[in-house]
């Protein structure tokens, strides 16, 4: 369960299952939002499958692109550095590849995405920074 890939799916789940207990009661939400993952569970709680419509799309879109332009791509947390320092790794690792900062969840942690090399690249870095 440590694995994004696998905690993920489990609180959406875990969310949409909560969504459900409460229906029966009569308690519905009269707003919804979210951040992030929870973005989705808050389109399900509006009624909205649009995760299905999404995911398809990412699919599409990949399938779409020349072979020659596709790449091994990679996502990583960076937990407390601050976003000035994941910037700096991030530019110090693009040697190796594209690297940059996908999401500023919080001040103490940053998501980045690029090209599978050049995200290994930025951990080695950030971790001599204190990752």
């Amino acid at each position: 369960m440590n694995l994004t890939e696998y905690t993920q799916p489990a609180l959406l789940v875990s969310s949409i299952a909560a969504l459900h207990v409460f229906k029966p009661l009569g308690i519905t939400p009269v707003a919804v939002a979210g951040h992030s993952l929870g973005e989705y569970s808050a389109l399900v709680a509006a009624g909205e499958w649009l995760i299905v419509r999404r995911c398809r799309s990412c699919r599409s879109e990949v399938a779409i692109w020349p072979k020659r332009f596709r790449r091994d791509g990679a996502r990583r947390r960076a937990s407390w550095l601050k976003a000035d320092m994941v910037k700096e790794v991030c530019r110090d690792a693009s040697s190796v590849g594209v690297v940059a900062a996908a999401n500023f969840n919080s001040p103490g942690q940053v998501v980045i995405a690029g090209e599978k090399a050049a995200v290994e690249r930025a951990i080695e870095l950030a971790k001599a920074k204190g990752m």
